[in-house]
């Protein structure tokens, strides 16, 4: 391992948008080289420890010695990495988010007897007819919990950088306002599959699981040959001996992050039968693998047991429609994923905040991405709300709508297996409300959304983050620093996938035969919308503009969003004639 620096763990808390002070760095340098850990991992082991039990809490050398007690002291021989001789684990266990409740919630109704409700946390939800938005009255016994709330909500009102520019992509002075009142036709990208909401899911028969992921594994593995002009050994890795070229999906032999000793090339049925083989990927300069990956290699299979690798290939052809889009009218796109109000608040703040945006800019379209209330929020945990969650939703879409009744703007609605209400399967069905209202769409997630011939693709996924907590990434010969952000959202469209990541990170339900239908990109989305607890960032990847707009809020704290102009032209790639920014709520 080569030896870590304070700079560099400055540079990866930077990434977790983390700010650290001298005497921190100088204790998690500590840490590192007592521990044989990477920088990057170990700023990825503390984002996910202070997300479960420190609310996203910034480091201090208190919190950090408590981490070491609690996570490093007891696994000590667990972190210097050792070939494992056990079968692949397909279930592995990664802290990275707040838990949550696995089971859905949407059963709790105000049937529920107020003795099986803790008395000392009431929230009554009622609509403050002026404003439109769901506010709360709190009565609480528990005076440190009262003044939290209220401290956090005066802590976000007194905030002094709203609507301030995090970062821009293009030129920094476009107005954003919309100029024309151009027809904005929304539709999905493939209107004849469309994930509904009357479906079974979770009803996996495991043979047929496997079907679609060999199905996944072959149709990419061919793809990734294609690109490169290779040309697919015949045989397979348990009978064929020598030079050889063949593919299959990447898989850990070890719990956690993936290192060197661990990785495995999981055969399709076509290449090894779906048997595993060693990689040994001593002669590979570069590299960047995680768990699910369908890889290509090139190299030597001596004894049918380790393969000898000289050249991986990860990255397929992934084309951008052929007509282009925007040709006549300047389009005005707003973004925004939740959660969209406080933890310890229902007053929906942010989200009141972002409206009055939309109110003064009006833009064409706003995009709205689950979860509009997660499950893990106070207010559920607690059992303090009176009202059920489907009628809590069904009351705040009205309350949204009402809101831009006056705006002329279209409202794209992404779904989330986070929402409270809501299914807890990815991929997530559109949400569905009784009141119908010409100007607002639902679509399921992941999704790709065609807007006057802009192809949008959504997830609502933290997909960056779960593929971080796994992936391995090496180079031997480096030119420059690493892009971390951009190579960690070029694994989406170089896997032609929403969710490349197998098995998926804790907490995620996938039903596979749903994924194969609607989890893949059949073509190079213009934008790529991938919402993240990371840093924020725009970057043009492949002539796809791809955007993490953060979330609106942050455990406590104001979060981010984005706006996006593009102007009128005739060009497949809209890179060079799109302007973005991400904004403080």
């Amino acid at each position: 391992m080569k030896m870590v620096t304070k700079n560099e763990i400055a540079t990866c808390f930077q990434e977790l948008n983390i700010v650290t002070s001298d005497v921190v760095l100088e204790k998690c340098l500590e840490m590192c080289l007592k521990y044989n850990i990477e920088a990057e991992d170990f700023c990825d082991q503390w984002y996910a420890y202070t997300a479960s039990h420190l609310n996203g809490a910034a480091p201090t050398v208190d919190y950090l010695e408590k981490l070491e007690r609690k996570e490093f002291l007891k696994n000590k021989d667990q972190l210097f990495y050792k070939k494992s001789v056990t079968t692949p684990k397909f279930a592995p266990k990664i802290v990275g988010e707040d838990t949550e409740v696995s089971s859905m919630v949407s059963s709790y109704t105000a049937t529920t007897p107020k003795s099986a409700r803790k008395q000392d946390h009431q929230v009554t939800v009622q609509i403050n007819k002026e404003s439109n938005f769901v506010i709360e009255n709190v009565t609480s016994n528990d005076s440190y919990s009262k003044s939290l709330s209220v401290s956090q909500s005066e802590k976000y009102t007194k905030r002094s950088d709203s609507r301030s520019v995090q970062c821009y992509y293009g030129a920094p002075s476009a107005n954003y306002k919309r100029e024309n009142n151009c027809l904005i036709t929304i539709k999905n990208i493939n209107e004849g599959q469309f994930l509904s909401t009357n479906f079974k899911y979770m009803y996996e028969i495991m043979g047929k699981k496997a079907k679609c992921l060999n199905n996944m594994t072959q149709s990419l593995g061919h793809a990734i040959l294609n690109k490169h002009n290779l040309t697919l050994t015949e045989g397979t890795l348990k009978s064929y001996l020598g030079d050889m070229v063949t593919y299959g999906r990447i898989v850990s032999d070890s719990d956690g992050k993936i290192n060197t000793q661990s990785i495995l090339l999981e055969g399709s049925l076509e290449t090894n039968m779906g048997n595993t083989i060693n990689l040994n990927l001593n002669k590979v300069s570069k590299f960047s693998l995680f768990p699910g990956q369908v890889a290509v290699v090139q190299g030597n299979n001596p004894n049918s047991s380790t393969f000898i690798t000289d050249n991986v290939f990860t990255d397929s052809l992934l084309l951008l429609p052929m007509e282009p889009p925007i040709v006549n009218d300047q389009l005005q796109i707003v973004v925004a994923s939740g959660p969209y109000t406080l933890q310890n608040s229902l007053m929906f703040e942010p989200l009141k905040d972002l409206l009055k945006y939309v109110c003064e800019y009006k833009p064409h379209v706003l995009i709205l991405i689950g979860p509009f209330l997660e499950r893990n929020h106070e207010s559920i945990l607690n059992g303090g709300l009176t009202q059920t969650l489907d009628s809590f939703f069904e009351d705040l879409i009205k309350n949204i709508m009402n809101s831009l009744r006056d705006t002329n703007t279209q409202v794209i609605i992404v779904s989330s297996q986070k929402e409270a209400h809501y299914h807890p399967v990815y991929p997530t069905p559109p949400y569905n409300v009784r009141d119908k209202y010409n100007n607002l769409t639902f679509f399921p997630d992941p999704c790709m959304i065609n807007i006057n011939g802009l192809v949008i693709g959504v997830t609502s996924t933290d997909i960056l983050f779960h593929i971080g907590n796994f992936e391995i990434y090496q180079d031997k010969n480096p030119a420059a620093p690493s892009d971390r952000m951009g190579r960690l959202a070029s694994h989406l469209l170089n896997q032609h996938s929403f969710y490349p990541l197998y098995p998926p990170h804790n907490g995620i339900c996938i039903d596979h035969e749903l994924f194969e239908q609607y989890g893949v990109m059949e073509c190079k989305p213009h934008i790529l919308i991938v919402p993240s607890n990371l840093r924020h960032f725009i970057k043009n990847i492949q002539d796809c503009v791809v955007i993490n707009p953060e979330r609106l809020t942050k455990a406590y704290v104001a979060g981010t969003f984005a706006r996006i102009e593009v102007n009128p032209g005739t060009s497949q790639s809209i890179c060079n004639r799109t302007v973005c920014e991400v904004l403080r709520v």
